[in-house]
């Protein structure tokens, strides 16, 4: 299971999913590759027996969302208070935690070892500090900075070689 890892990494990290729910959560990115967390995570609230009306209403949901008792019982308190979102976030970070380790799986095979951060957010003061950046794999892999605003970090990688090095 690919995203196991980094699904793991991200309940432990946001604090929203109970930890016994992360084979669920990364089944569900596994077979739905290619879609965007937000498709994922609604599907995964489809799935079971959906909450009444008025336990949407006491939890402040609109009465036509899905939401699964299951989807309901895999949250903390912590993801109680972000409804909505707790599930989204998780996966997201999850998802781009994948995509940035695959890319740096995939380069190292082709012994490419440096890699030039792109910054994804002009607001966020961790795109700011860390965009254009070069940077070795292993600060690739747990490449979140501290000083990101976003709870899934969006920073992208690619890879760096520096072909002029040799002629100047």
């Amino acid at each position: 299971m690919k995203y196991l890892p980094h699904v793991q990494e991200a309940i432990s990290s946001l604090g929203y999913i109970k930890p016994e729910y992360d084979t669920a959560l990364a089944i569900m990115l596994e077979t739905n590759e290619g879609q965007h967390p937000k498709a994922i995570a609604l599907a995964y609230r489809k799935i079971g027996e959906q909450i009444s009306r008025d336990e949407k209403r006491s939890l402040g949901l609109r009465s036509n969302v899905f939401f699964s008792r299951e989807a309901l019982q895999s949250l903390t308190p912590a993801g109680l208070l972000k409804l909505q979102d707790a599930h989204v976030t998780t996966l997201l970070r999850a998802a781009l935690s994948h995509f940035r380790s695959r890319m740096i799986d995939d380069c190292r095979k082709a012994n490419i070892h440096q890699f030039k951060v792109c910054a994804a957010f002009k607001d966020c003061p961790g795109c700011m500090e860390m965009g254009g950046q070069i940077i070795g794999s292993n600060h690739a892999a747990r490449l979140r900075p501290n000083s990101c605003a976003r709870e899934a970090c969006a920073l992208s990688i690619m890879p760096w070689v520096d072909y002029l090095a040799g002629i100047r």
